[in-house]
């Protein structure tokens, strides 16, 4: 992707601004992927690719491309904004960031999200062993079950992402926006991951031990990131609320 493409992805009125930002970056489960710039940059990324033999040095260009990109565009950022990047203000930032990430991951929605992607990866391997047993009998899940244990598989580790980020970035005001961006789409995930155990307990009580723990961390989960986050049900995702 050179510059020129993305400065006429940025002005496309097709595309609405910002709505990658906190999405849950299932593409082929979102019914916005047209009005995306991200998605329509990986697709043509994608049709970009060569062959098969050139398909490693191919991926590296196109890491060396997008840093390139990165790199220019954030310079154009700072000239904006006048700052110069000395020395002391990069050990500074990292001094910054460091705390931040230290405060973030000792705080309690975190830890719970934490815990529930270690019990949510237990709990999932009990059912891929049930299904691979239940294989060679040509039996399989019915699709409604095997679509619950996709969504609780997506966002098995999306939560303490997104709730680390959110807790993060509340830590500067300027950050808000983007923590309770983040805290919402970390709810939404919450939200849709409870329903698909809910369904999946119903369906497989057998599994009840590894699920009923799942259903409690979840309801702590979000009472605590609505507790620190309580603006973030009202945010409104660009494109996506």
């Amino acid at each position: 992707m050179i510059p020129e493409d993305l400065s006429e992805l940025v002005s496309n009125p097709r595309l609405i601004p910002g709505i990658h930002n906190y999405c849950d970056r299932w593409c082929e489960r979102c019914p916005r992927t047209l009005r995306c710039s991200v998605f329509e940059i990986e697709q043509r990324n994608a049709a970009q690719q060569p062959s098969s033999d050139q398909e490693n040095q191919s991926f590296w260009k196109a890491i060396e491309d997008s840093l390139a990109l990165a790199l220019q565009m954030l310079e154009q950022r700072l000239q904006a904004e006048g700052i110069e990047l000395t020395d002391e203000l990069l050990r500074q930032s990292d001094r910054d960031l460091e705390q931040s990430a230290n405060r973030a991951a000792n705080a309690r929605c975190v830890q719970l999200a934490r815990q529930y992607a270690r019990l949510a990866s237990q709990a999932l391997e009990q059912f891929d062993r049930q299904r691979s047993q239940c294989k060679p009998l040509g039996i399989d899940f019915p699709k409604p079950h095997a679509e619950a244990l996709e969504i609780v598989s997506w966002y098995q580790s999306f939560l303490y992402t997104k709730l680390r980020r959110a807790t993060e970035s509340a830590q500067d005001e300027i950050g808000l926006d983007d923590a309770n961006g983040s805290a919402k789409v970390a709810l939404v995930a919450a939200d849709r991951s409870l329903s698909a155990w809910g369904q999946l307990l119903n369906a497989y009580p057998e599994h009840q031990d590894a699920i009923f723990p799942l259903l409690t961390l979840l309801q702590k989960i979000t009472s605590e990131a609505e507790a620190s986050f309580p603006q973030a049900r009202d945010f409104k995702r660009p494109g996506l609320d």
